[in-house]
């Protein structure tokens, strides 16, 4: 079932994973979605997610993508990795403790589908673990942090261009994080075909609130002190 709300009137249409997947020939051969979600979760000290409302919210565009019989290549950032970013986690602490590896597990559960992780999010290790993925579909491959490397954050082409360089389609599903000018945000569908490139469900339900075409004329959303 299409989890995406329908358009407020005054409202422009955004392109939705529905349309990518639909875009796709139905000639059987699977497709690789790369999708940016937000598993920015909390942890305890034993890296027991606390709460995994961002991981669930994240489940109907993943759904979406399997059901349709292709596979979710899903990256994240966990975060601010500073000193990894620096060359200065010595010890690997840092880069343990915000590995997205602590997401896989809880992620297969929720999905009903044991969830792949590679140690990486560009690079030969992510080559192949795409190259890797069933050609009839119904995968999850999980990228490591985004944010390990500084250039996420940059908006480095060099970088945006290696995600985009395992990807068919791209669909953005965080919305938390729709405003930064990143890689894996801005950069990854700058580099793809635009008929490819869309909103995942959990986007288009946020942005579907934000309307505020049926305000009246003396209606306030917000208001701040003067």
């Amino acid at each position: 079932m299409d989890s995406i709300p329908q358009t407020a009137p005054g409202q422009a249409r955004k392109r939705n994973i529905f349309d990518i997947l639909k875009s796709f020939p139905s000639d059987g051969a699977a497709k690789n979605i790369l999708v940016r979600v937000d598993f920015n979760v909390p942890m305890n000290a034993d890296f027991t997610i606390t709460d995994d409302s961002r991981i669930r919210g994240a489940l109907p565009s993943i759904q979406a993508i399997l059901k349709a019989k292709h596979n979710a290549i899903l990256m994240s950032h966990m975060g601010r990795p500073k000193a990894v970013q620096k060359g200065e986690d010595a010890d690997g602490s840092e880069r343990s403790a915000l590995s997205l590896q602590h997401v896989q597990k809880r992620l297969s559960e929720l999905a009903g589908v044991e969830a792949q992780f590679v140690d990486d999010c560009i690079g030969d290790k992510v080559k192949a673990a795409v190259a890797a993925l069933p050609k009839e579909g119904g995968a999850i491959l999980l990228l490591e942090n985004l944010r390990f490397y500084k250039q996420e954050e940059k908006n480095d082409e060099d970088f945006a261009r290696s995600l985009a360089s395992i990807a068919d389609a791209y669909v953005n599903d965080a919305f938390g994080t729709c405003h930064r000018a990143h890689a894996s945000v801005s950069g990854v569908p700058a580099l793809l075909p635009k008929e490819k490139c869309g909103v995942g469900c959990l986007v288009a339900k946020e942005v579907a609130f934000l309307d505020f075409s049926s305000l009246g004329e003396n209606e306030v959303v917000a208001a701040g002190k003067s």
